[in-house]
């Protein structure tokens, strides 16, 4: 009877996460797609004149890939409960750490290779998310 009471259990689980991965699993319309990918190539292009508003804006285009792909919560929230999808979870949170860093210290200033390598961990975790650029 236990047995069969904690194989429904776990058959149940199962089935729930197929679901939640299902429906995070939507596919992006031509248009998102074409407004990440623009607004990755205008970050591209702020990273030489300033650097820090470039990883901002990165995090920006993370946040609303996650919200598209349906994580909700905080930018935090939605790193956490994505990271399973993220080939390097590490690294994503190291350049969401230096956006924080660059937007709530005061005088924090960014080099351009700080910047750079930040940008690579973003687009491999928008990579991650489907989002090829």
């Amino acid at each position: 009877m236990e047995f069969s009471l904690l194989l429904v259990a776990i058959v149940i689980l199962l089935a729930l996460e197929i679901y939640l991965i299902r429906r995070r699993k939507k596919k992006f319309s031509k248009r998102d797609l074409a407004l990440v990918r623009s607004e990755w190539e205008a970050i591209r292009g702020k990273i030489e004149r300033d650097p820090k508003h470039a990883i901002i804006e990165a995090d920006k285009l993370l946040d609303f890939v996650l919200k598209k792909r349906g994580f909700s919560g905080s930018l935090g929230d939605k790193l956490q409960r994505a990271e399973k999808w993220f080939s390097h979870a590490d690294d994503i949170w190291s350049a969401h750490k230096l956006r924080n860093r660059c937007v709530h210290e005061i005088g924090f200033d960014v080099t351009e290779g700080e910047a750079r390598k930040a940008l690579s961990q973003y687009k491999q975790a928008l990579w991650d998310l489907g989002v090829k650029l």
